[in-house]
């Protein structure tokens, strides 16, 4: 992870087309200044990358990986996939009380009030997933070698901004709340996925996502369950 890294996530998500249908048919976000939006879009991004990143140093993961790798090789590539998956869940936690303090402010500069900040935030929740997905695609050429520690970009995108909604302040938001957030997250998906259909189409490397989506739950959920205890001896005190 470097500058250039964030950089080049900025020029990736620099276009405006991309964005134009979702500040059209937002009912709040299309009063934010465009360059603005722009901004936010790609921060929402870049900060994503980032708390990833946070994640696998505060989890412990580095050290956890390199003990893995005194034993065998194998142990270490097992290793480092579960916590990639990791890293990807608690990069969520973050940006979820990220997006909420992001409603609330701009419901205050742009309303004048914070009443509004669920309805924001499920319009954030679209950009975010537009965001991530557009980003992520961009390693599913087919002209390189499959990716062995992530699964199809629109699975993991999905995994983060779902997990991102769900870990919100809930004290003042009611059910329906949480749907709406899941509805935005999954009309991001579809707009980012025709946008990349259209003029990215023939960099996207063709998947079987119904049998990956199932794989994964079958190869992580428990063993995320178990990566809690197995990481105590590896957390930075």
């Amino acid at each position: 992870m470097s500058i250039g890294t964030f950089s080049t996530i900025g020029l990736w998500l620099r276009e405006e087309t991309l964005w134009e249908r979702i500040i059209d048919k937002s009912t709040h976000l299309r009063n934010v200044n465009r360059q603005d939006f722009y901004r936010l879009a790609i921060q929402m991004a870049i900060s994503a990358v980032a708390y990833h990143e946070v994640a696998h140093i505060v989890r412990g993961h580095n050290g956890y990986i390199y003990a893995g790798k005194l034993i065998s090789d194998e142990i270490e590539i097992a290793r480092r996939k579960i916590c990639e998956v990791d890293a990807d869940k608690w990069c969520s936690f973050l940006l979820g009380g990220d997006i909420l303090q992001n409603a609330k402010h701009l419901s205050l500069a742009l309303y004048n009030t914070e009443k509004i900040y669920p309805h924001v935030a499920k319009e954030l929740f679209e950009v975010l997933s537009v965001g991530l997905y557009r980003y992520l695609a961009v390693y599913n050429h087919p002209e390189s070698r499959p990716s062995t520690l992530y699964p199809h970009p629109l699975i993991r995108t999905m995994r983060i901004a779902i997990g991102a909604s769900d870990n919100l302040e809930t004290n003042q938001l009611v059910p329906s709340d949480a749907l709406n957030r899941l509805t935005s997250v999954l009309n991001g998906l579809i707009i980012a996925e025709e946008y990349i259909e259209g003029p990215y189409g023939f960099l996207q490397r063709n998947w079987d996502l119904g049998e990956e989506l199932m794989n994964f739950e079958k190869k992580y959920e428990k063993q995320l369950e178990e990566l809690h205890k197995e990481l105590i001896p590896f957390v930075p005190k």
